[in-house]
Protein backbone atom coordinates (compact mmCIF):
# COMPACT_ATOMS: atom_id res chain seq x y z
CA UNK A 1 0.00 0.00 0.00
CA UNK A 2 2.91 2.43 0.59
CA UNK A 3 4.40 1.98 -2.53
CA UNK A 4 1.28 2.37 -4.31
CA UNK A 5 1.21 6.10 -2.76
CA UNK A 6 4.52 6.73 -3.13
CA UNK A 7 3.94 6.18 -7.15
CA UNK A 8 0.85 7.90 -7.31
CA UNK A 9 2.24 11.11 -5.08
CA UNK A 10 4.70 10.77 -7.61
CA UNK A 11 2.98 11.39 -10.62
CA UNK A 12 0.93 13.79 -9.46
CA UNK A 13 4.02 15.41 -9.10
CA UNK A 14 5.42 15.08 -12.76
CA UNK A 15 2.17 16.61 -13.85
CA UNK A 16 2.44 19.69 -11.43
CA UNK A 17 0.38 19.10 -8.43
CA UNK A 18 1.61 19.91 -4.90
CA UNK A 19 0.98 17.87 -2.31
CA UNK A 20 1.40 19.04 0.63
CA UNK A 21 2.79 17.52 3.64
CA UNK A 22 0.40 16.98 7.04
CA UNK A 23 1.23 18.40 10.21
CA UNK A 24 2.10 15.49 12.70
CA UNK A 25 0.70 16.81 16.41
CA UNK A 26 3.79 16.17 18.60
CA UNK A 27 2.29 15.10 22.05
CA UNK A 28 3.84 16.94 25.34
CA UNK A 29 6.29 14.30 26.74
CA UNK A 30 4.78 12.92 30.19
CA UNK A 31 6.12 14.55 33.18
CA UNK A 32 5.96 13.32 37.10
CA UNK A 33 6.32 15.70 40.05
CA UNK A 34 9.17 15.17 42.00
CA UNK A 35 7.11 14.07 45.05
CA UNK A 36 5.14 11.23 42.71
CA UNK A 37 8.49 9.86 41.71
CA UNK A 38 9.29 9.60 45.11
CA UNK A 39 6.28 7.76 46.40
CA UNK A 40 6.97 5.65 42.99
CA UNK A 41 10.80 4.44 44.28
CA UNK A 42 9.54 4.18 48.08
CA UNK A 43 6.86 1.88 46.96
CA UNK A 44 9.25 -0.85 45.63
CA UNK A 45 10.95 -3.00 47.83
CA UNK A 46 13.34 -5.05 46.02
CA UNK A 47 16.56 -3.17 46.15
CA UNK A 48 18.21 -4.11 42.42
CA UNK A 49 14.48 -2.91 41.54
CA UNK A 50 14.32 0.52 43.23
CA UNK A 51 17.91 1.36 42.39
CA UNK A 52 17.07 0.61 38.97
CA UNK A 53 14.01 2.93 38.73
CA UNK A 54 16.32 5.88 40.65
CA UNK A 55 18.74 5.96 38.35
CA UNK A 56 16.46 6.05 35.46
CA UNK A 57 15.47 9.62 37.28
CA UNK A 58 18.11 10.69 39.18
CA UNK A 59 20.67 10.20 36.30
CA UNK A 60 18.18 11.03 32.94
CA UNK A 61 18.86 7.45 31.57
CA UNK A 62 17.03 5.67 29.23
CA UNK A 63 16.01 1.72 29.93
CA UNK A 64 18.45 0.17 27.43
CA UNK A 65 21.48 2.69 29.12
CA UNK A 66 20.57 1.32 32.44
CA UNK A 67 20.27 -2.47 31.60
CA UNK A 68 23.69 -2.35 30.15
CA UNK A 69 25.45 -0.45 33.12
CA UNK A 70 28.45 -2.21 34.41
CA UNK A 71 30.31 -1.93 37.53
CA UNK A 72 33.69 -0.48 36.34
CA UNK A 73 30.81 2.18 34.53
CA UNK A 74 30.43 3.49 38.36
CA UNK A 75 32.52 6.57 39.68
CA UNK A 76 32.04 7.50 43.35
CA UNK A 77 34.07 9.68 43.64
CA UNK A 78 33.72 11.75 41.09
CA UNK A 79 29.83 10.97 41.16
CA UNK A 80 29.51 10.06 37.82
CA UNK A 81 28.32 7.63 35.64
CA UNK A 82 30.16 6.52 32.24
CA UNK A 83 27.00 5.94 29.48
CA UNK A 84 29.01 3.42 26.61
CA UNK A 85 27.60 2.93 23.03
CA UNK A 86 24.20 4.81 23.99
CA UNK A 87 21.96 5.89 20.98
CA UNK A 88 23.64 7.13 18.11
CA UNK A 89 26.63 5.10 19.46
CA UNK A 90 27.91 7.92 21.58
CA UNK A 91 29.70 7.71 24.97
CA UNK A 92 29.32 10.50 27.82
CA UNK A 93 29.17 11.20 31.39
CA UNK A 94 26.08 12.07 33.50
CA UNK A 95 25.30 12.54 36.91
CA UNK A 96 25.54 10.21 39.73
CA UNK A 97 22.93 11.36 43.20
CA UNK A 98 24.18 10.85 46.29
CA UNK A 99 20.50 9.05 46.88
CA UNK A 100 20.89 6.82 44.37
CA UNK A 101 24.52 6.05 45.28
CA UNK A 102 23.72 4.96 48.91
CA UNK A 103 21.27 2.85 47.36
CA UNK A 104 23.41 0.96 44.94
CA UNK A 105 26.02 0.50 47.53
CA UNK A 106 23.16 -1.32 49.17
CA UNK A 107 22.22 -3.16 45.63
CA UNK A 108 25.65 -4.43 45.56
CA UNK A 109 26.89 -4.94 48.61
CA UNK A 110 23.68 -7.71 48.94
CA UNK A 111 22.92 -8.70 45.71
CA UNK A 112 26.54 -8.92 44.45
CA UNK A 113 26.59 -8.18 40.70
CA UNK A 114 30.10 -9.61 39.00
CA UNK A 115 29.68 -7.83 35.88
CA UNK A 116 26.32 -6.06 35.07
CA UNK A 117 25.22 -3.34 37.52
CA UNK A 118 21.79 -5.11 36.58
CA UNK A 119 20.95 -8.80 35.78
CA UNK A 120 18.64 -11.35 34.89
CA UNK A 121 17.19 -13.22 37.83
CA UNK A 122 19.61 -16.76 37.92
CA UNK A 123 21.88 -15.49 35.59
CA UNK A 124 24.61 -12.31 36.07
CA UNK A 125 26.03 -12.22 32.74
CA UNK A 126 22.65 -11.10 31.17
CA UNK A 127 21.70 -8.02 31.53
CA UNK A 128 17.96 -7.20 32.70
CA UNK A 129 14.98 -7.28 30.63
CA UNK A 130 13.48 -4.16 29.08
CA UNK A 131 10.38 -5.32 29.93
CA UNK A 132 10.87 -6.37 33.04
CA UNK A 133 11.62 -2.71 34.26
CA UNK A 134 8.64 -1.52 32.32
CA UNK A 135 6.78 -4.07 34.27
CA UNK A 136 7.98 -3.06 37.69
CA UNK A 137 7.08 0.51 37.10
CA UNK A 138 3.89 -0.56 35.69
CA UNK A 139 3.04 -2.00 39.29
CA UNK A 140 4.78 0.71 41.17
CA UNK A 141 2.81 3.32 39.26
CA UNK A 142 -0.46 1.75 39.98
CA UNK A 143 0.09 1.15 43.93
CA UNK A 144 0.93 4.55 44.14
CA UNK A 145 -2.24 5.91 42.76
CA UNK A 146 -0.33 7.64 39.40
CA UNK A 147 -3.26 8.05 37.11
CA UNK A 148 -0.70 9.94 34.16
CA UNK A 149 -0.05 7.78 31.49
CA UNK A 150 3.74 7.38 32.46
CA UNK A 151 6.44 5.20 31.49
CA UNK A 152 10.07 4.23 32.45
CA UNK A 153 11.08 6.72 29.53
CA UNK A 154 8.83 9.46 31.74
CA UNK A 155 11.45 9.62 34.53
CA UNK A 156 13.94 10.92 32.05
CA UNK A 157 11.85 14.00 30.91
CA UNK A 158 11.22 14.32 34.53
CA UNK A 159 14.83 14.34 35.38
CA UNK A 160 15.19 17.26 32.61
CA UNK A 161 12.48 19.39 33.52
CA UNK A 162 12.92 19.71 36.85
CA UNK A 163 16.78 20.21 36.43
CA UNK A 164 15.29 23.06 34.01
CA UNK A 165 13.04 24.46 37.30
CA UNK A 166 16.12 24.60 39.14
CA UNK A 167 17.60 27.03 37.05
CA UNK A 168 20.30 24.33 34.89
CA UNK A 169 21.48 25.80 31.80
CA UNK A 170 19.95 24.12 29.22
CA UNK A 171 23.23 23.41 27.48
CA UNK A 172 24.57 21.54 30.51
CA UNK A 173 20.67 19.00 29.87
CA UNK A 174 21.83 18.68 26.75
CA UNK A 175 25.33 17.64 27.53
CA UNK A 176 23.85 15.36 30.30
CA UNK A 177 21.28 14.03 27.73
CA UNK A 178 23.30 13.21 25.24
CA UNK A 179 21.13 15.49 22.75
CA UNK A 180 23.30 16.03 19.32
CA UNK A 181 20.88 18.91 18.71
CA UNK A 182 20.14 21.53 21.28
CA UNK A 183 16.45 22.16 19.68
CA UNK A 184 15.39 17.99 21.09
CA UNK A 185 16.75 19.35 24.72
CA UNK A 186 14.46 22.45 24.17
CA UNK A 187 10.82 20.67 23.98
CA UNK A 188 11.49 20.85 28.03
CA UNK A 189 10.99 24.17 27.59
CA UNK A 190 7.27 23.53 27.58
CA UNK A 191 6.83 21.36 29.91
CA UNK A 192 8.08 23.58 32.90
CA UNK A 193 5.25 24.02 35.64
CA UNK A 194 3.90 26.97 35.18
CA UNK A 195 4.07 27.67 38.94
CA UNK A 196 8.27 27.90 38.34
CA UNK A 197 7.92 30.69 36.37
CA UNK A 198 6.79 33.15 38.84
CA UNK A 199 4.39 34.50 36.05
CA UNK A 200 1.24 35.91 37.67
CA UNK A 201 -1.80 36.16 35.86
CA UNK A 202 -3.41 39.79 35.07
CA UNK A 203 -6.46 38.60 36.79
CA UNK A 204 -4.79 38.77 40.29
CA UNK A 205 -2.91 41.88 39.84
CA UNK A 206 -4.29 45.56 40.46
CA UNK A 207 -5.62 47.43 37.31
Amino acid sequence: MGVLKDRFIEHLNLRGFSIPKCKVHKSKPIVLSKQEIIRIIDSIYNIKHKVFISLLYSAGLRVSEVVNLKLTDIDKDRRQIFVRNAKDNKDRYTILSGKSLKLLERHIEINAPSEYLFYTQGNKKVPLNRKTVQLIFKKASIRTGIIKKATPHSLRHSFATHLLEDGVSIRHIQTLLGHTNIKTTAIYLHTVSLDKLNVVSPFDTNP
